[in-house]
């Protein structure tokens, strides 16, 4: 009798547990039956709304404790970190007169990575790059595809394994694989057959991504195994968008091509809740979701869309406020503050608590400076937190530092005097960058 209510207690355990077969979308590595997307204790949430976009002038002075300023060694993934969000990164205090400027012969045309003085990257032909910057060296190249794939135009996104010293590649033919940076051989790999397309995360020895059609993975850092995969919302269309994830210890935020964000508890594979932020068709006649990376600072999501820019309870998926505003660079958060890029070119300071601080005409100052024509600047790559300053690179390398009291410029120069591929990391004191011909651009 004891063994039967023990026997009892076990599967009713089972069936309850947090894996929620029941619900609709999980699949293991081990059941690969699609369930519908239905729970009662999933909470969705309809988020847009229109109203008059803003972009004005603001001025005003912005009382903030600025964070202590921090070299940075590694950059892990391409924003950075898990978070999506900067540091206040040390850095030489260059002017146009003193600086170094190193060029590396490397042609690349992937996404930089860094581990101290290590870059890592990607060529044209797929092959991942390892490079020595004190020894001006390469200490691998490693192509992983056969001549069958040699027509197929490959795109690679690369994020480091640091724990496995490794580089963790997913690429638009469905593979995911790891390569060991000391022994230059593959620990594993794995083929899912559709097309990746998203940022890449990895923690506590899981790998986080996800494909074009929507579908999150969750993979083992070590072996190669997949733990888990999700099923969410899959969109007939294709979007430019890729797709953003956020974690920290315990959960993960994943937003998908289908304007969907998805909090997962990844430690024991709950959902916690999901929300929409699709756009209205007045605004987005394709359907899909338009907008930047989604950001995670202390408990609070920022994500961007098309027109409105979202500030939200990471706990409870819940709205706090929600402005119109047309961003078009991933904000950058410091100290429960905001600042974006309007579509204008408006520098744009928000309080969490949806309260305009200072709005800036970005072409206006730089007009009323006379130190550059506007038409020279190219486009705004990035924002970044550079010695205490905002600090944004354009697209033909002009450098504009920005007071983060009030926006007012506080230096323009054309450092880099180089049109950048992708938007520069910052590392060892240092700004890294590539051009457009793939040299690696080093500036100290």
């Amino acid at each position: 009798m004891i063994k039967i209510t023990l026997l009892s207690i076990s599967i009713l355990f089972l069936l309850s547990c947090s894996f929620d077969d029941k619900t609709g979308i999980w699949q293991d590595s081990k059941n690969d039956n699609k369930i519908s997307l239905k729970s009662k204790n999933l909470k969705r949430e309809k988020v847009f709304k229109e109203n008059e976009f803003f972009e004005k002038e603001v001025k005003n002075n912005l009382d903030i404790n600025i964070i202590s300023e921090k070299e940075n060694f590694i950059w892990e993934n391409e924003y950075f970190n898990s978070q999506n969000n900067f540091k206040n990164f040390k850095l030489k205090k260059f002017d146009n007169e003193s600086f170094i400027k190193e060029k590396h012969n490397l042609k690349l045309s992937g996404k930089l990575l860094i581990n101290r003085n290590v870059i890592i990257s990607n060529d044209e032909k797929a092959n991942v790059i390892v490079y020595s910057i004190t020894d001006k060296k390469i200490l691998m190249k490693y192509n992983f595809y056969k001549k069958k794939f040699k027509k197929y135009k490959k795109k690679l996104y690369l994020v480091l394994d640091v724990k496995n010293n490794s580089v963790i590649a997913a690429d638009n033919l469905g593979y995911v694989y790891s390569l060991n940076i000391n022994t230059k051989k593959i620990n594993w790999a794995n083929n899912f057959g559709i097309p990746f397309r998203s940022e890449i995360k990895i923690i506590k020895d899981q790998i986080f991504l996800s494909n074009q059609d929507n579908i999150l993975y969750s993979i083992d850092s070590q072996t190669g195994k997949k733990n888990w995969q999700l099923l969410t919302e899959t969109t007939n269309l294709n979007s430019s968008f890729k797709n953003s994830i956020v974690a920290n210890n315990k959960s993960l935020f994943y937003l998908n091509s289908g304007g969907k964000l998805y909090s997962i508890n990844h430690l024991n594979k709950k959902i916690n809740w999901i929300s929409s932020f699709s756009e209205s068709m007045s605004d987005n006649k394709f359907g899909f979701f338009d907008g930047q990376p989604i950001t995670l600072y202390n408990e609070k999501l920022i994500l961007s869309s098309f027109n409105q820019i979202h500030l939200i309870d990471y706990l409870t998926g819940k709205t706090i406020w929600s402005r119109s505003i047309k961003n078009t660079i991933k904000p950058l958060v410091i100290n429960e503050q905001i600042f974006l890029i309007t579509k204008n070119r408006f520098l744009v300071s928000l309080n969490f608590n949806g309260k305009v601080n200072w709005s800036r005409n970005i072409n206006q100052m730089i007009k009323n400076d006379n130190q550059v024509k506007i038409n020279n600047l190219g486009q705004i790559k990035n924002l970044s937190f550079i010695n205490s300053n905002i600090q944004t690179i354009t697209s033909k390398g002009y450098v504009i530092d920005f007071k983060i009291k009030n926006g007012d410029i506080k230096n323009i120069y054309g450092l880099l005097k180089e049109k950048i591929y992708y938007n520069p990391i910052y590392a060892n004191s240092k700004i890294y960058v590539l051009n457009k011909a793939g040299k690696l651009l080093i500036y100290h």
